[in-house]
C-alpha cells in the first residue's frame, strides 16, 4: 500500500501526522467512494488539507507501447496541481519510449524488478532501492528486459 500525506499540496509536501489522525477516516471514505483512475485536487473540499493516496483504490490502466515503447505498462495515477504520483509496472519485455519532460522533473523509485533507463544518452541500471531522476528538459526512456515486472513509484513535479 502506498500512503502519502500532504499539507496544503505545495512544496515541500510536508508530512503532518497530527492532522492525519483527525482527517484520515473522512478522506479514506471519499477516496473509496470515488470510482476513478485518477484523483485530482479539485475533487477535494476547500477545507481538506491532508490526503491519503492509496494506490490500491485507484483503477489500474494498461497502456500498450507507451511513448512509442514496446509491450505494456500497467499504472495507477494520482494528480494534484503540479504533482503526479504514479505507481507502475513495466511488464517483462516492455518499455517506455524516449520522451522529453518539458514541464518538470520525473523521479522514479525502483520498488522491485530490474531494468535500464537512458537519460540524455546516458544509460543507468535500475535495481530495487535506486532512484532514477529525469530533470526538466531531459529526454529519457525506461525498459524492462527481465522476466519480472519492473515496479516503479514515480513523482512528476512541475517547476
Amino acid at each position: 500500500t502506498a500512503a502519502v500525506l500532504f499539507k496544503n499540496i505545495s512544496p515541500p509536501y510536508a508530512v503532518v501526522w497530527s492532522d492525519f489522525i483527525t482527517h484520515a477516516a473522512a478522506m479514506q471514505r471519499r477516496l473509496k467512494s470515488a470510482q476513478r483512475s485518477c484523483y485530482n485536487i479539485s475533487d477535494m473540499d476547500k477545507g481538506d488539507l491532508i490526503m491519503l493516496v492509496d494506490f490500491n483504490l485507484l483503477q489500474e490502466r494498461t497502456v500498450p507501447g507507451m511513448n512509442g515503447g514496446s509491450g505494456e505498462i500497467a499504472a495507477r495515477m494520482f494528480a494534484a496541481g503540479g504533482l503526479r504520483l504514479i505507481s507502475s509496472r513495466i511488464l517483462p519485455g516492455g518499455s517506455i519510449g524516449p520522451h522529453r519532460h518539458e514541464n518538470g522533473d520525473d523521479i522514479s523509485f525502483v520498488v522491485s524488478g530490474s531494468g535500464t533507463a537512458v537519460c540524455d544518452g546516458t544509460e543507468e541500471r535500475l535495481e530495487p532501492g535506486c532512484c532514477h531522476v529525469c530533470r526538466k528538459g531531459c529526454v529519457h526512456s525506461i525498459s524492462n528486459p527481465g522476466t519480472e515486472d519492473l515496479v516503479l513509484l514515480t513523482a512528476v513535479v512541475e517547476r
